[in-house]
């Protein structure tokens, strides 16, 4: 079940952000959906591919000059079994679509994807989604199992 968080208002952008890594309410002012999956890299390490699903629902993007445009900024973090930050992740990004890309965003929504390299065990993910434009964010979080592969594997 789903709890509303209430972020304090008095935090900046960024600290409103990385509050909300931490708190066990989910914030979906944004709907988003994650899917982890682990994979192996070209070197044989183990690599966690996150995709971040945003629906469109609540996302108005900017019309200037025959382009829409939204602003978004993505925090994430990957805890280790005992709570701690293993990896973290922050990235701005620029939606930016013409007519027909508009209208299939509408239909569809957009993704979002990052990889990160772990070492075999048990982790949660978390992200943090903000909307520039509108300040609405979104908490999502996955739990993550990286398997201890054998040796010699291409």
């Amino acid at each position: 079940m789903m709890v509303p968080a209430r972020i304090p208002l008095i935090l900046l952008t960024e600290e409103q952000m990385a509050w909300a890594l931490y708190v066990p309410q989910v914030l979906d002012q944004i709907h988003t959906s994650i899917v982890p999956a682990v994979s192996l890299d070209p070197d044989g390490a183990s690599v966690a591919r996150v995709s971040l699903s945003i629906d469109a629902a609540g996302i108005r993007p900017k019309k200037v000059k025959g382009s829409y445009t939204s602003l978004f900024k993505l925090l994430a973090a990957v805890f280790d079994e005992n709570g701690m930050i293993v990896r973290d992740y922050r990235q701005d990004y620029r939606l930016s679509l013409d007519e027909a890309g508009y209208r299939d965003f509408l239909k569809r929504g957009s993704n979002i994807s990052l990889n990160v390299k772990l070492a075999p065990g048990k982790y949660r993910i978390k992200t943090v989604l903000r909307d520039l434009d509108s300040g609405k964010m979104s908490t999502r979080q996955a739990a993550l199992y990286v398997p201890a592969l054998p040796s010699g594997l291409p």
